[in-house]
C-alpha cells in the first residue's frame, strides 16, 4: 500500500506546473527599465494555486526582463562634440576620443532641454566616442643595458 501512495503522490507532482501571468508595462516610459511578472504554482487538474515548493524550482520562469522603451523619446537625441581631443601618443599608432552626450527634454516643453542618462536615448544610434589616429612613426631611441663585470 505504501509502494502505491509513493506513485500516487509521484504521479500528482507531474501534474504541476508553474503558470505565469502577463508581463506589467515597463518600469520607464522611454529609455531602459523592467517588466515584472506574477509566477506562481498550479494544479493542471484543478487549476488552483498551490505552493511554490510542490513544482520544480529549475522549471520556474523569470518573473522580471529587461525592456526598452522608446514611445515617449522622440525628443531626446545623440549631442556630439565636433571636435576630437588630440592624439594619445606623439609618434605611431593611438586614439582620439570626444563627447557624446544624451540631451534632450523629458516633457512637452523643448526648453527643458538638458543632458540626461544615456539610458534615455537609443544606444544603437550613438555616435563613436574614440577612433584611432596615426602620428609619424617612432624615432629609434637608446636602450640601456645592465653593466658588465
Amino acid at each position: 500500500m505504501g509502494a502505491g501512495k509513493d506513485w500516487l503522490t509521484d504521479r500528482r507532482s507531474i501534474e504541476l506546473h508553474n503558470f505565469c501571468v502577463s508581463y506589467t508595462k515597463c518600469t520607464k516610459g522611454c529609455g531602459h527599465g523592467d517588466q515584472k511578472r506574477r509566477v506562481y504554482c498550479v494544479d493542471s487538474a484543478t487549476r488552483k494555486e498551490q505552493n511554490d515548493t510542490k513544482c520544480d524550482v529549475n522549471t520556474k520562469p523569470k518573473e522580471q526582463k529587461d525592456c526598452y522603451n522608446r514611445q515617449h523619446c522622440n525628443k531626446t537625441g545623440w549631442y556630439t562634440d565636433p571636435l576630437w581631443g588630440p592624439c594619445s601618443v606623439t609618434c605611431g599608432q593611438g586614439f582620439e576620443t570626444r563627447a557624446v552626450v544624451c540631451y534632450g527634454s523629458q516633457s512637452s516643453n523643448i526648453d527643458d532641454r538638458k543632458i540626461l542618462e544615456d539610458g534615455l536615448c537609443d544606444p544603437t544610434t550613438k555616435p563613436e566616442t574614440t577612433k584611432s589616429c596615426t602620428k609619424p612613426i617612432c624615432p629609434p631611441q637608446w636602450v640601456i643595458g645592465n653593466w658588465t663585470n
